[in-house]
C-alpha cells in the first residue's frame, strides 16, 4: 500500500474509516435504531454486570475454626459435635466442588472497555463528544477448538453539531447524532486438520494492511515442510461503514508465506476488489510481495513492493541494525512511489477525493540513536522527500528535508524523571526553519506519571477539515493513572497554534479490562 500523504511533520491522527465524510450517509450496521439502540444496552449491561455477577460467584475463603494465631493459641476451640451432625457438616461442606457454568463461561471472557471524552474549542466555537469501545474474546485460542471475538464502538456528538461546523468530521455524516458500528464480530474453528484456522463473520485482514474489514470467510492451513509454507484464501463483501450500502462491492484473494529459517520469511499475497462509490464503479487488483531476512543477530533487512493490475506501484526497503554492547541503534528505509497514483478502489487509494493525484517521489529516513552511560540518549536522523518533478508539488505533494538532533536523560535528577529536548531544521525551497521541542516526564508514584512538553510540524493533515495546515505548534499536558489493576485513566489537555487559527482540546478517557 502506498504511503498516505506523506508529508513532513505529520501527526497521524485515527479515522474510524478511509472514506471521505461528504461520500457517505448510512450503514445498517450504524443508523438502525433497533439495532443500535440494542448494542448500547448490551455494552452498558456488560459493562455494570460483569463486575458484580464476578463478586457474587467468586468463592469466599473458608473459615476455619480452631486454628492458632501467630502466636500459637486457639481462641475458639473446636467443640466436638455428635457423628450424625459431623457427617452432615461434612456432605454439606464437601471440598472441590465443580465451578458453576456461570463461572466457567466468566473464564472463558477477557477483553476491555474504552470510554473517551473529548473537548475541541477555538475562540468562536466548541465541541463535544463521547466515544465507548467495547472488546471482548470468548476463549483461549491454544486450548479452545471454537473461540469468538468481538469489537464495537458508540459515539455521541454532544453538541450535536452539524456538518458546517469547524469541528465536523466523518460521524457528522449520518442523519443522527448518536451511532453505534460493529467493527468485528466472528467466529473461528481451530486446528481443523491441515485447516490452522477457519473464520467466519466481520473480520479484518490484519495480515495485509491493504485488506480492509469484511464480512465473509478467511481460511488458513497449517505449515507444510521444514520450510513452514503455509496458504490462506478469503472472500467477502468490503464493510465501508460510512456508505450507506455494500451493494456491488467485493473482494476475494489469497496468498503464501514461506519460513525456511529462524531468520527468513517472504509472502506474496493477491487481493481482488470492486467497489461501487456514488456514480463510478472501480474494480482493482492489488499483488503484494514482501520478505525479511536477518542476515547476522544485530542486523535485519525487509522489503515490500506493490503492483496493480500487474504494474508495479511503490518499493519500500528498510535495515535495522542495533548493537547492544555498543548501545548503538539504526534505523534506514527508502520509499519510492514509482507511478502516477489515480483513483483506484478505496481500499488501495482511501485518500483520493481529497489528495486527488499522487506523483511519483522518492523518501529517506535514517534514526540513530547511542545510548552514553545509564541515562542519557543521544538521537540523530533526517526525513528527506523529493519529487521526481518539481514542477508537481502543490497541496500534500511536498519536497521537504527535516534534520533533528534529540537529547534524552533518564532517571535524573530523580528516578522516576525523564526528559528530552528536540531541535530541528527544514528546509524547502521557499524557506528555513528551526524549531524546538522538550517532553518533560515524572512518576509522581508507582501508578501515576504526569508528562508535559511541545512538538512542531511545519505541515500536518488536517483531517477534520480535509486540507493541509502549515506551521503547527503544540503545547500539551498529559496523564495516566493505573487506578487498579484492571481499569487505567487518562487526562490530556492541549493548545494548538498553526497559520490560521488557534484550537484548545481536553480529552479524559477511562480502560477498563476484564
Amino acid at each position: 500500500m502506498s504511503q498516505q500523504p506523506n508529508i513532513a511533520g505529520i501527526i497521524e491522527t485515527s479515522r474510524p474509516s478511509a472514506r471521505p465524510p461528504s461520500a457517505v450517509s448510512r450503514h445498517p450496521f450504524a443508523c438502525g435504531p433497533v439495532r443500535r439502540l440494542a448494542f448500547s444496552v448490551a455494552l452498558a449491561l456488560l459493562t455494570i454486570c460483569v463486575p458484580v455477577v464476578r463478586a457474587q460467584v467468586e468463592p469466599s475463603e473458608p473459615v476455619q475454626e480452631g486454628v492458632p494465631d501467630e502466636s500459637g493459641e486457639v481462641e475458639q476451640p473446636v467443640e466436638e459435635l455428635p457423628e450424625e451432625e459431623v457427617a452432615e457438616d461434612a456432605e454439606e461442606t464437601a471440598p472441590d466442588q465443580e465451578p458453576s457454568l456461570i463461572e466457567q463461561f466468566l473464564d472463558e471472557i477477557s477483553g476491555d472497555v474504552r470510554t473517551r471524552y473529548r473537548l475541541q474549542a477555538t475562540f468562536d466555537e466548541t465541541d463535544q463528544d463521547l466515544w465507548q469501545v467495547l472488546r471482548f474474546d470468548i476463549g483461549d485460542p491454544d486450548q479452545r477448538d471454537v473461540t469468538f471475538s468481538f469489537l464495537g464502538d458508540w459515539d455521541w456528538d454532544l453538541d450535536e453539531r452539524r456538518r458546517n461546523s469547524a469541528f465536523a468530521s466523518s460521524a457528522d455524516s449520518y442523519d443522527r447524532h448518536a451511532n453505534a458500528r460493529l467493527l468485528r464480530a466472528h467466529v473461528t474453528f481451530h486446528r481443523l486438520g491441515t485447516i490452522e484456522r477457519a473464520r467466519l463473520g466481520r473480520q479484518d485482514g490484519a495480515f495485509l494492511p491493504e485488506v480492509p474489514v469484511f464480512d465473509g470467510a478467511l481460511v488458513e492451513s497449517e505449515a507444510w515442510t521444514d520450510w513452514k509454507l503455509s496458504a490462506r484464501a478469503y472472500a467477502g463483501v468490503p464493510t465501508h461503514l460510512y456508505e450507506s450500502s455494500p451493494s456491488g462491492d467485493w473482494l476475494y484473494g489469497g496468498g503464501v508465506e514461506i519460513e525456511p529459517g529462524e531468520a527468513t520469511w517472504a509472502g506474496f499475497h493477491y487481493v481482488r476488489l470492486r467497489d461501487r462509490f456514488l456514480q463510478t464503479t472501480n474494480e482493482d487488483g492489488l499483488f503484494v510481495l514482501e520478505g525479511r531476512h536477518r542476515p547476522i543477530d544485530a542486523l535485519q533487512l525487509s522489503a515490500r513492493s506493490t503492483a496493480v493490475e500487474g504494474n508495479f506501484r511503490d518499493l519500500q526497503v528498510r535495515a535495522n541494525t542495533w548493537l547492544e554492547s555498543l548501545g548503538l541503534h539504526l534505523d534506514v528505509s527508502y520509499f519510492t512511489l514509482l507511478r502516477t497514483q489515480r483513483a483506484l478502489v478505496t481500499e488501495v487509494d482511501p485518500y483520493f477525493l481529497i489528495l486527488r493525484e499522487e506523483r511519483p517521489y522518492d523518501e529517506w529516513r535514517a534514526l540513530i540513536s547511542q545510548d552514553i552511560g545509564d541515562h542519557v540518549t543521544i538521537e540523530a536522523g533526517f526525513w528527506i522527500r523529493t519529487l521526481r518533478e518539481p514542477t508537481d508539488e502543490g497541496v500534500f505533494n511536498r519536497e521537504f528535508r527535516r534534520y533533528f538532533l534529540s537529547p534524552r536523560f533518564y532517571g535524573w535528577p530523580d528516578e522516576g524523571t525523564s526528559f528530552s529536548l528536540t531541535g530541528e531544521l527544514w528546509n524547502t525551497d521557499d524557506e528555513q526553519i528551526q524549531s524546538l521541542g522538550f517532553d518533560l516526564s515524572q512518576e509522581l508514584n508507582e501508578d501515576l506519571e504526569v508528562s508535559f512538553g511541545s512538538e512542531y510540524a511545519l505541515y500536518e493533515f488536517d483531517p477534520l477539515f480535509g486540507g493541509e495546515r502549515e506551521q503547527v505548534r503544540t503545547f500539551y499536558l498529559r496523564g495516566d493513572w493505573d487506578a487498579s489493576d484492571s481499569v487505567r485513566l487518562d487526562l490530556s489537555l492541549e493548545h494548538e497554534r498553526d497559520d490560521r487559527d488557534s484550537y484548545r482540546t481536553l480529552r479524559i478517557g477511562c480502560l477498563w479490562r476484564f
